[in-house]
């Protein structure tokens, strides 16, 4: 289906037909997200490229959450700020993905929200440190120890907030997809 949208839009906004249109000023048509088994056959055009860019905005995220490791701990180690207010980089980077997730899947906000942001902490806060434990010579304490703990707690603790505040700001912006 060719589309003159902006690629963005492309694959993000499904246009149904009417469910009953009779000739008598009923043929407008009826724009609405629809949800993912809905798109029929460009379905399968659509959900690689959104599952791909699911796994890069989820993989951005991990990254986002070691990173505020670095930026969080004391500078007396290497690459490392020290910053007490470390936790406020959550803010714009869940807000973006909260934005992310409901633009790309309105009609399911919630599996799409559990999986991006679920992968992210696991990779970010339990892989990423288990890797430094077992391939990277890192102490116990230095991978999962209360320094990175308290760090990822709150960082992640602020961004769940940011995320659902932002979700719950689009939800109340967005009209509803159905005039009714």
């Amino acid at each position: 289906m060719r589309s003159s949208e902006p690629w963005p839009f492309r694959t993000l906004i499904h246009r149904r037909r009417p469910r009953s249109c009779s000739a008598k000023g009923q043929e407008h048509a009826i724009f609405e997200a629809a949800p993912l088994h809905a798109v029929g056959s460009n379905q399968s055009a659509a959900m690689p490229g959104r599952t791909a860019t699911a796994t890069l905005v989820s993989l951005a995220l991990a990254t986002a959450i070691h990173l505020d490791f670095h930026v969080a701990r004391p500078t007396t180690h290497h690459l490392s700020l020290g910053l007490p207010w470390h936790w406020l980089l959550a803010i714009p980077v869940f807000a973006l993905v909260a934005w992310y997730v409901a633009l790309s899947w309105p009609a399911r906000v919630l599996p799409a929200s559990l999986w991006i942001v679920g992968i992210a902490i696991v990779a970010g806060g339990v892989l990423e440190p288990a890797w430094e434990y077992f391939l990277g010579d890192a102490g116990w304490d230095w991978a999962f120890g209360p320094t990175r703990n308290t760090a990822l707690a709150t960082f992640v603790s602020t961004g769940l907030v940011t995320y659902v505040a932002v979700l719950a700001w689009l939800r109340r912006r967005t009209p509803s997809p159905v005039a009714g």
